[in-house]
């Protein structure tokens, strides 16, 4: 009876040791990718109320935004990175359409706040890229994005157009990303119980 327990006690120490080394498997590239992060964008059609989808990744250490796609009306479309990465304006290389897009999507108020004067925000600001631009892929022909000031000045809105035939609010999120941190405190919790087991018998 005695030799059983010892031998399940061995086997979930073993099952620990190994849950052990694939959480830190797992981890160390989540870790090494901790600066970049991946969010979901949801436009909502003005008129219709229609709604589409699209993506993106951020970098935080770089400050440059990868991978935008756009799902709506039955068509796809996406920007290249390249694109992206270009400057909207030629004094300034760091003022790429992927940071204002980044920008205006995830915080528009504070956007506009950046660029006003005297703790004022702008009213608003758009940027655009259209096909002539050769950052457009697939069906996607013009794509628009912008951040407005509420009527009351305590928010701000961001809003969008694609093709030119749709205008209304988007709206991003970043997507969750599983964490290994339960694992790993489940698997060293689970060791240290072995140990002191073993020490006991």
């Amino acid at each position: 009876m005695k030799s059983r327990k010892l031998k399940t006690k061995t086997s979930l120490c073993k099952i620990a040791g190994a849950l052990l080394v694939v959480g830190l498997w797992i981890g160390s590239p989540l870790q090494s990718y901790a600066s970049s992060s991946d969010y979901s964008i949801t436009f909502t059609d003005g008129t219709t109320g229609e709604t589409g989808t699209g993506s993106f990744s951020w970098n935080a250490d770089t400050q440059a935004m990868t991978g935008l796609t756009v799902s709506f009306q039955g068509w796809e479309g996406s920007v290249s990175d390249a694109g992206l990465a270009t400057s909207y304006k030629s004094w300034d290389e760091e003022a790429t359409y992927g940071r204002f897009f980044y920008n205006v999507l995830t915080d528009p108020l504070g956007y506009l706040y950046s660029q006003g004067s005297n703790d004022q925000p702008l009213n608003g600001s758009s940027r655009s890229l259209t096909s002539s631009s050769g950052a457009l892929e697939g069906e996607l022909t013009w794509i628009s994005l912008g951040a407005e000031l509420d009527a009351d000045k305590l928010g701000a809105t961001t809003t969008y157009c694609l093709n030119t035939q749709s205008w209304g609010i988007a709206t991003a999120a970043p997507v969750p990303v599983p964490s290994t941190s339960v694992l790993l405190f489940t698997s060293l919790a689970a060791l240290g119980l072995c140990g002191r087991r073993r020490r006991d018998s």
